[in-house]
């Protein structure tokens, strides 16, 4: 265990570091940060809404109760339990571009949050998969450029966020819900 603590803090300082120049000490504070990704998120929602009306709900309360699910468990129960300080507050020279947080750790909320979505989205919008993934991956790695989350953080973070995500899709797929009302909701 205390070899891969410490292959995390080199990976760690070889990412925040070893790759930080002037264009990443710019773009991941954007990228990390909800408040830039609000506008998107909103508008697939609406777009969702408008375009696939009644499947468009129906996709978007499952994503939001995987997000949610995901976001609830992850915050209050596993980081609570493993108790990971963050980099930005166990480490020296980190190079930290947004405030440390109080927070946890392990396993990052980013990850989960981000990961989760895009199991969801990719269950329904199959033709879509590597642009939802990689929105998740950049915003999970963005949390290691700005000096805030370890790499073992996000990688836990997006396996526990897929996790739930797969099952929840599952377990929602094997509904019968009316098929008048919802049609083959998958949408390729």
């Amino acid at each position: 265990m205390t070899e891969l603590i410490e292959l995390d803090k080199q990976l760690f300082y070889f990412i925040n570091q070893g790759l930080a120049n002037p264009v990443t000490d710019y773009l991941m504070p954007i990228i990390t940060s909800f408040k830039y990704w609000l506008p998107f998120y909103l508008f697939g929602m609406v777009y969702l809404l408008f375009k696939y009306r009644l499947k468009g709900l129906y996709i978007l309360l499952v994503l939001l109760f995987v997000v949610g699910l995901c976001d609830l468990v992850n915050a209050q129960i596993l980081k609570e339990y493993f108790s990971r300080v963050r980099p930005c507050r166990d480490l020296s020279d980190v190079n930290l571009l947004v405030n440390c947080g109080s927070g946890l750790s392990f396993p990052s909320n980013h990850a989960v949050n981000n990961f989760s979505a895009a199991m969801v989205l990719s269950h329904f919008f199959k033709r879509k998969v590597g642009v939802f993934f990689s929105i998740a991956f950049l915003v999970a790695i963005s949390r290691v450029f700005v000096g805030v989350h370890y790499v073992v953080d996000i990688t836990a973070g997006a396996i526990v966020g897929m996790l739930v995500a797969i099952t929840v899709t599952t377990l929602v797929s094997k509904y019968k819900y009316d098929s008048e009302v919802i049609e083959k909701v998958r949408i390729s």
